[in-house]
């Protein structure tokens, strides 16, 4: 910070001091809750637990005094508050005030009085607001904020004199909130050791914070250690009192000369020479021991073990990634936020109503109820937490609660509110990939005492069960007839748990997300009673599955030219990734629709109507490496082809087989599947990039279609290898990516990001998910996948996809370099895996700019949706999916009869189910279906060859029925290009300079729409005017 706003806050400082030290009425006014009933100005921030009367004498501060962060200069510039220490004198106190909270209303008495007295000195230039100190209620603060800087605000905090009370009294063994006083009946006293921590740490403040500053003064390199550490937590969600807790333990670590200890899990720490009480006093009561300096005080009192383990879970990610020494270091590390509805597989929110004296009474925790002074939230969420990971460790490799990123403030005329005003407490859970989507949690057998404990948790839902190794244990079935299924086991489990153990009602709850994944079923297609497609994860290893069946007969033909080497699979549904796994069957369309000529359907005249739409499952064979192909580039085609002519005819003769041949590939009809297989030969490739030049010498020639075919048949069969392998490594991949590609289909940019491109993406997201761990739900990954679309700065950085750690440390380094020195030679989305042939070759022709600026706008819009849905029960997330058509010049509306894949809608507007022909493999003539008719796509691509000068066009390609047109800037200008107006059928206007001038004619543009989709187009809606009126 400069000087001079420094030097400005210490003025200010000396002048609030001057003001608090100077306060009439001392050893005068007694100060009671009574005295401010007549203040219409001033409340007194705490609500007294009965009736009270508490009262004293006012007098002066001791001193008041800048302690925290601002006082060793490291404190974060965005979060600048300065905190300003009043002591009151012992004298304000008597001996037994630390008993009933007497304490902490007489605290809040005192800073109401101040308040009181700075209103009347500073006026209008300050304004006064009451707040929580890190959200407890019994310790109100005062929030100062002067106009004249606005760069900074102020806290005062009032303790009492650390001579007070002697600190032996407020041991966690000891009971300072009398039970018939707090509940108003009698009772047996509990140990209080929260409260006692409470008062110790403002007993305590002042010496610790001294502490800090000598431990941190005149070295700059510690006060640089600690401000990035502050920022680490900060980015992570943590609080503020997390921070003073890290901070001191760094200190210790250094004191001590470790790097590490284990002591903090085990028995505790002590900054304290000489420990008065044995530190096991303090482990057997606290989740967490770090002693201060006096021996008495617990510095992480306020940390259950459920937070302690989520800090060790942040540390260890970071060292793990600073061990890899990724080149976005410092970016990843500490600039990069984590919000929490990233950070956790799955969030949970609890309506804060569902929190009553009945749930304490159920979760049988008055004790703790009573020594947190009666915040019944900060009482039953550790509880909760405790309750869940008891019985579901296993599933769990972390849960947290949300800390709020804003504090809880009011005006200092208002009554104080409670802590449990917020509507909900969010929950998150990080799911351990192992267990988290078992149906069976299989419990300690029948004969063992947990066995009790088992049941009693889980009461009516456990069972006697006999396992495979022969045990007979107790165990819980969560039924769960598919993947889809088992994934809401969660939710299923949670429910119950909360009902039974916690007296919270399901309705109660909400879980944000379990629902998106509804975008991939297919609710309008008839399926059999036996037949289960769900989410679709049943229906692809259903395709897999016969893949692999016809993998092994195609191995077992003998009679072929050349022995088949290696078979593998290019299309998506081989990288787990289809959106909709196809389905074993086409559509039935009725016998006046469709003819058989030659074993194959076909349409009959004046048909209407379109199949179900069978892409083709290309597929490519290898052979093994010879010298019998020939050095003729055609005559390489026609081996082919006569391949295809054996490969489809031994199918027929050994396995009854059907296929369609084509010069190219050769369709096999197999289980209800079309796979299209495609011979390869790397000599194509050759020959296609050689020519003879006049001197009859073969020379190296650019040939684009060789470079499409080395990546059918090489790059594309490598790289589809790699990403199933990421797959199959993690679970909820493929599901992550049909979601991110029906997202982007759902809001019509089909065609402009390509599968690869956003199983790339993916990929990264599992492969360096830093600062998060890997995803274990397709829902968090896929709002990682948008919120990386929306903030992940493109123009400066290439995304490497370091897929199966291919790429060494020094050439991600090289590709860094060489992105930065040629970034006007790559393409505006750079992503780079270790299969590219070139820099970014899947994105080299698209997304183009525009394009890729309206992505980013669009994902930072449904990422902000998602959040602020998040919080709302009940909320429509599925409304991401609904793209907002007003962006759109011109809209060509479609007949929903001649969409081949309709039923893919989300929501489809028939309510007639789709009828399928299913697969009979044991009729005596199978008959090859239509394949890859796709007459919407055909009109697409002539729109776009037609007009991609002048427009944009966007569309679904699941089922969509508009296609949306955006016309481009260029499309409005007048030009003298004759090619530009015959191409785009410009209107000739008059010009001064003697040169043809010429301009769109949008309205026969618009009637070419019309023209070209006659009887696929329904009608054209004009939705932006303005270009028709100018």
């Amino acid at each position: 910070m400069k000087s001079e706003k420094r030097n400005l806050i210490l003025q200010f400082t000396e002048q609030v001091k001057h003001c608090l030290q100077n306060i009439e009425g001392d050893n005068k006014t007694e100060v009671s809750f009574e005295y401010f009933e007549n203040k219409k100005n001033v409340n007194v921030p705490f609500t007294p637990r009965g009736e009270t009367k508490t009262s004293f004498v006012f007098r002066r501060p001791n001193d008041v005094q800048i302690i925290g962060s601002f006082l060793t200069n490291t404190f974060v510039k965005k979060d600048l508050t300065i905190d300003l220490l009043v002591t009151i004198p012992k004298k304000c106190f008597h001996e037994r005030d630390y008993l009933n909270q007497k304490y902490f209303e007489k605290c809040a008495l005192y800073i109401a009085f101040i308040a009181l007295n700075l209103k009347k000195t500073f006026g209008k230039l300050i304004s006064l607001q009451y707040a929580y100190f890190n959200g407890i209620h019994l310790k109100p603060v005062l929030l100062l904020n002067n106009s004249n800087l606005n760069y900074c605000s102020f806290r005062i905090l009032v303790v009492g004199e650390s001579c007070c009370f002697k600190q032996n009294r407020f041991l966690p063994t000891t009971s300072n909130v009398r039970y018939n006083w707090f509940y108003g009946k009698d009772g047996e006293e509990v140990l209080t050791p929260y409260y006692n921590s409470l008062i110790l740490q403002d007993l305590n403040l002042l010496a610790n914070n001294e502490y800090l500053v000598n431990n941190i003064e005149e070295n700059e390199e510690l006060r640089e250690v600690i401000v990035a550490l502050k920022v680490w937590l900060r980015q992570r969600g943590y609080t503020k009192s997390h921070a003073n807790f890290l901070t001191m333990f760094t200190f210790y670590l250094i004191n001590e000369k470790k790097i590490t200890t284990s002591s903090l899990d085990d028995t505790g720490i002590s900054l304290c020479t000489a420990q008065p009480v044995p530190i096991t006093t303090f482990s057997e009561v606290y989740d967490v021991v770090f002693l201060d300096s006096s021996g008495y005080f617990n510095l992480s009192f306020d940390i259950p073990s459920h937070v302690y383990k989520s800090l060790k879970h942040e540390a260890n990610l970071t060292v793990k990634f600073l061990d890899k020494s990724s080149p976005n270091l410092f970016e990843s590390f500490l600039m990069k936020p984590v919000p929490f509805n990233e950070k956790f597989d799955a969030i949970v929110l609890i309506n804060n109503r569902a929190f009553s004296d009945g749930v304490v009474s159920q979760m049988e925790i008055e004790d703790r109820f009573l020594d947190s002074g009666g915040d019944i939230i900060k009482t039953c969420v550790p509880s909760i937490i405790n309750m869940i990971n008891y019985g579901w460790s296993h599933r769990f490799l972390l849960s947290q609660e949300e800390y709020s990123s804003t504090t809880l403030c009011w005006n200092i005329n208002e009554c104080p509110p409670s802590t449990s005003d917020s509507n909900f407490t969010k929950l998150g859970f990080l799911f351990n990939a192992e267990h988290i989507f078992e149906a069976i949690d299989r419990g300690p057998t029948a004969d063992k005492p947990e066995a009790e404990d088992f049941k009693l948790y889980w009461e009516e839902l456990s069972e006697l069960r006999r396992f495979q190794d022969g045990e007979v244990c107790e165990a819980v079935y969560w039924k769960a007839s598919n993947i889809n299924e088992k994934r809401h086991i969660f939710r299923t489990a949670l429910r119950h748990i909360l009902q039974k153990k916690a007296r919270i009602s399901p309705h109660r709850l909400s879980f944000p997300g379990c629902n998106i994944e509804n975008v991939l079923h297919l609710n309008h297609v008839n399926l059999p009673k036996n037949e289960v497609y769900a989410t679709g994860e049943e229906a692809l290893q259903n395709v897999l599955t016969n893949y692999d069946s016809l993998c092994k007969k195609l191995r077992n033909l003998q009679e072929l030219p050349l022995d088949i080497s290696r078979i593998q699979g290019i299309s998506a549904i081989f990288r787990g990734s289809e959106v909709f796994p196809p389905l074993n069957g086409h559509l039935k369309l009725g016998k006046d629709a469709l003819k058989v000529l030659r074993y194959s359907y076909s349409f009959v005249e004046e048909n209407d109507k379109v199949p179900l739409l069978m892409d083709p499952l290309e597929v490519i064979l290898h052979f093994e490496t010879t010298g019998k192909w020939p050095n003729d580039l055609g005559a390489i085609r026609r081996l082919k082809a006569a391949i295809h002519i054996e490969l489809s005819k031994q199918l027929k003769q050994k396995f009854g087989i059907s296929s369609k041949l084509e010069p190219q590939f050769v369709d096999v009809y197999y289980q209800g599947y079309i796979f299209r297989l495609i011979v390869s030969c790397y000599k194509e490739i050759l020959l296609m990039r050689s020519m003879k030049n006049d001197d009859g010498v073969l020379c190296k020639i650019e040939s684009k279609e060789a470079d499409e075919l080395e990546i059918q048949i090489d790059i594309l069969p490598k790289l589809t290898s790699a990403l199933y392998s990421v797959h199959l490594k993690y679970a909820t991949f493929g599901t992550a990516c049909r979601l991110a590609k029906r997202w982007l289909a759902s809001q019509m940019f089909t065609d402009y990001l390509n599968d690869i491109t956003v199983e790339l993406i993916m990929a990264y997201i599992y492969i360096d998910p830093f600062p998060y761990s890997v995803p274990n739900s397709p829902f968090v990954a896929f709002i990682r996948f948008i919120s990386l679309i929306a903030t992940f700065d493109w123009k400066q950085n290439a995304l490497i996809v370091n897929v199966n750690d291919e790429f060494s440390k020094e050439k991600m380094e090289e590709i860094e370099t060489k992105f930065t020195s040629e970034r006007s030679t790559w393409p505006p989305m750079s992503i780079i895996s270790p299969y590219d042939k070139h820099s970014s070759m899947w994105t080299a022709d698209s997304p183009s700019l525009p394009i890729l600026k309206r992505l980013i706008t669009v994902a930072k819009m449904s990422k902000s949706v998602l959040n602020e849905q998040f919080n709302l029960r009940g909320a429509d997330q599925l409304i991401i999916f609904r793209p907002p058509v007003d962006v759109f010049d011109v809209i060509i509306h479609l007949k929903t009869k001649v969409i081949p894949n309709f039923h893919m809608r989300m929501e489809h507007s028939e309510k007639k189910l789709i009828r399928l022909r299913h697969f009979d493999g044991v009729a005596k003539k199978v008959i090859m279906p239509i394949i890859d008719f796709n007459p919407v796509q055909k009109y697409l691509e002539q729109l776009r060859k037609g007009y991609e000068e002048i427009a944009l066009f966007f569309y679904d390609k699941f089922g969509g029925d508009i296609i949306g047109v955006v016309f481009k800037p260029v499309a409005f200008e007048t030009r003298s290009d004759d090619a530009f107006c015959n191409f785009c059928k410009l209107a000739e206007v008059s010009s001064n300079d003697g040169l043809s001038r010429y301009e769109v004619n949008f309205e026969a543009i618009v009637e070419d729409f019309s023209i070209l989709g006659e009887n696929i187009v329904d009608r054209v809606e004009i939705k932006n005017k303005q270009w028709i009126e100018n």
